[in-house]
């Protein structure tokens, strides 16, 4: 028996909230015990617990999420998230931010494509470099294919990673296509039984493979601001078809977006493409992730691309987009960019569940950002380096100018 709580004052409101959570649980033919306002209240005074909990933070009267963080602390199987928590998510380097309340930790990408691109845990020594793409698909062999992405992903748990941004999957439309050496063919149909076999190996592994980059990047010159026109048969029939076969067949959790136009809209803005094909037609469920971000200028449109389809903005180092979305949130009361921002956070936590990310986890389990002993004495080492340089350097210049002997300073005034 599922327990649920809410906690809401408006009779008419709470109403319609049991209503629907009634009507889910006929259909899935689950048990709910649903309790409202006053008796909900009595059982949290009580110290009862609830396994979810609907609670108003606007509520007259109270400050809403002093209350809620107070319910937290009392009862530590309660998960809070709040909008700020939530745009935490959108904004990333090469990391996603962990959140120890639902014990989920933070995740690391390896860049690809022609290695993880990722680091050693010990050091800055850069990892193996791989036979690319380009190479592996002149043997025609599924095998090596295969054994590719599982290299990828042997490496990426070496390196601490749970994701790498690859297979690449665009085409070879020209001999001048500055990435030819990440993609795999000129032929859709080939490419997309390649990169289903590169995802499935990595797959194996626990590593999302996120299939790059979505779509119709054929140059690397001005790739920043060219707009790409296909007519819609010829699209499905060539550029598509290689990520078909990385998210459709190979089912992978994440895939990346391309900078350039397809028509006159962005990608990542793109409703038809990342929403109506890879979710609803192809089924994808995982994470959209932009091309980096914080070099291009329309890419700052976060509230269109967000809606889109967009879960995460690559290299958004300053959290700009978390920023404005708050902002937007705030100020307008967007019922609709809420959704789509939490539907970016499900498909964030879908993708970390869905790998090695949740290896040695339980329900049991916390989260927690330490430092290794090795780094505070590297840390101690740089800093005594540093005050003796200091000391030496000081010693050295009042030696020159203030401890000289007599002998000495009438010698030099002689010469």
């Amino acid at each position: 028996m599922v327990r649920i709580g809410i906690l809401e004052d408006d009779i008419r409101s709470a109403a319609l909230l049991k209503e629907n959570i009634d009507r889910f649980s006929q259909q899935e033919k689950v048990d709910f015990s649903v309790v409202t306002f006053h008796e909900a209240n009595a059982l949290l005074e009580a110290g009862e617990a609830f396994d979810l909990l609907f609670m108003d933070i606007e509520r007259p009267g109270i400050d809403g999420f002093e209350e809620a963080r107070r319910i937290r602390e009392r009862d530590d199987k309660v998960s809070i998230i709040f909008v700020t928590n939530m745009v935490s998510y959108a904004p990333k380097g090469y990391s996603v931010n962990a959140m120890d309340f639902i014990v989920k930790p933070e995740t690391k990408t390896g860049d690809g494509i022609d290695g993880v691109g990722g680091r050693l845990p010990f050091g800055e020594r850069p990892n193996a470099c791989c036979y690319t793409g380009k190479v592996i698909s002149d043997t025609w062999s599924p095998d090596l294919m295969t054994r590719r992405g599982e290299l990828m992903g042997e490496e990426s748990l070496y390196c601490g990673c749970t994701m790498v941004y690859s297979t690449g999957a665009n085409l070879h439309r020209t001999p001048f296509g500055g990435r030819n050496f990440e993609y795999i063919s000129e032929d859709g149909n080939f490419a997309y039984y390649a990169a289903y076999y590169e995802v499935a190996g990595m797959k194996s592994k626990g590593v999302n493979a996120a299939v790059k980059h979505f779509v119709a990047n054929d140059q690397e010159f001005k790739r920043m601001g060219v707009a790409t026109f296909f007519n819609e048969q010829a699209m499905r029939e060539t550029t598509l078809r290689p990520f078909e076969g990385g998210i459709r067949k190979g089912k992978t959790h994440a895939f990346m977006q391309s900078y350039n136009r397809v028509g006159c809209t962005w990608s990542s803005a793109n409703y038809a493409l990342c929403t109506s094909l890879v979710r609803e037609e192809w089924g994808f469920e995982g994470a959209e992730i932009t091309d980096a971000a914080s070099t291009i200028d329309y890419a700052g449109r976060f509230q269109a691309s967000i809606t889109a389809g967009t879960d995460i903005y690559c290299i958004d180092s300053k959290g700009e987009s978390g920023k404005q979305l708050v902002e937007a949130i705030s100020e307008n009361d967007d019922g609709t960019l809420l959704l789509a921002l939490r539907r970016a956070v499900k498909a964030n936590h879908f993708s970390a569940v869905n790998s090695c990310a949740i290896n040695g986890l339980s329900v049991h389990s916390t989260v927690r950002e330490i430092m290794p002993t090795w780094q505070y004495l590297a840390i101690a080492g740089i800093i005594l380096f540093a005050v003796a340089t200091a000391t030496f350097f000081t010693l050295f210049v009042l030696s020159k100018h203030f401890w000289t002997s007599k002998e000495d300073r009438e010698k030099e005034v002689t010469e």
